[in-house]
């Protein structure tokens, strides 16, 4: 009979009896609501890859982090107390995958009461992976600057002279060369070495071992020739009865060398000689032309190998002379 009255009173007026229910239901949803607040943090996003393969597509570098706490509490958390993570390392084979952001929260926020955490727009993230290869790749240094006036740079040694790179299968495989920043060689006339680094080339490749790299710059003179016009003939060995009648022609001398020393390099009165020592009386000869150059210059071409001369008498020069004096 009490069961029956009560049950008679529980069910009399229900609908008003459910509705005020549901009212204080809301209301107390709504008050604890009004408790806490509500903070969003840009937090930095970590690529864990420690697998057989790596990501080939831009990934966002952040992400925001939905906060909420009790208004004491909300006050003392800031980004650095998380740590959002998608972890690769578990992937074996090239595709596309959908990978739930991993957040890590410091130890202080695991003893607050009240706290609610989500992840904008997307807990999740879809990213395109493919096999990691790791290669070596030749280094090729990147030259800014002239040498000074009459040198080049004859060529660059790095050392090492590769780079080890570690990347998708794809993209390492187009990699032919890795630069390294510039070599300055602005006046240089003598070999040097520098440091550099490498260039990057993409994002998704990692040099292992990026520097510095130890640059030797080779620096030479450039090979260069001239022509020397006009240059005089100096008569030797001539016997002592004998005289020349008249001048030696001069010859055009053509010479190689390195552009710095033809610059300042001018021919001396002994460069080219005539023997006129197997001439024993007078006449008219053809005479071979000698040429003495310093030992850093070479002969290239003589307009002419021979010259003409013509050789006559002392006594007899002395008579004339002394009749044209009566």
């Amino acid at each position: 009979m009490k069961i029956k009255q009560f049950t008679d009173k529980l069910l009399h007026n229900w609908p008003i009896k459910l509705l005020c229910l549901v009212v204080a239901i809301f209301l107390y949803i709504f008050h604890q609501a009004s408790l806490v607040e509500h903070k969003n943090f840009v937090v930095p996003l970590k690529i864990i890859e420690n697998g057989q393969v790596t990501h080939i597509q831009q990934v966002p570098d952040t992400i925001t982090i939905s906060v909420r706490a009790l208004p004491e509490d909300i006050s003392n958390i800031h980004q650095s107390d998380f740590e959002a993570m998608l972890d690769l390392s578990a992937l074996t084979d090239a595709g596309e995958y959908t990978i739930p952001v991993i957040v890590n929260i410091k130890d202080k926020l695991k003893e607050l009461e009240a706290l609610e955490i989500s992840i904008k727009p997307d807990p999740s993230i879809k990213i395109k992976v493919e096999k990691k290869i790791v290669k070596y790749i030749p280094l090729k240094a990147s030259v800014s600057g002239e040498p000074a006036f009459g040198y080049q740079v004859e060529s660059v040694q790095l050392e090492p002279s590769t780079a080890c790179v570690i990347g998708p299968e794809s993209i390492v495989n187009k990699i032919t060369e890795l630069y390294t920043d510039k070599v300055v060689v602005n006046n240089a006339e003598v070999n040097f070495t520098s440091e550099v680094l490498y260039l990057p080339v993409n994002k998704f490749i990692k040099v292992l071992e990026p520097g510095p790299f130890k640059a030797t710059v080779i620096i030479t003179p450039i090979p260069s020739t001239k022509v020397y016009s006009d240059v005089p003939v100096m008569p030797f060995y001539l016997a002592e009865n004998l005289l020349l009648d008249g001048t030696i022609s001069t010859i055009n001398l053509t010479v190689s060398g390195t552009m710095p020393v033809l610059e300042n390099y001018v021919p001396g009165k002994n460069v080219l000689q005539a023997d006129l020592s197997e001439i024993t009386e007078p006449g008219e000869y053809d005479v071979p032309v000698s040429v003495y150059l310093p030992s850093y210059l070479t002969l290239d071409n003589l307009s002419q190998e021979t010259v003409h001369v013509k050789v006559i008498s002392l006594s007899e020069t002395e008579e004339k002379m002394e009749a044209a004096q009566e």
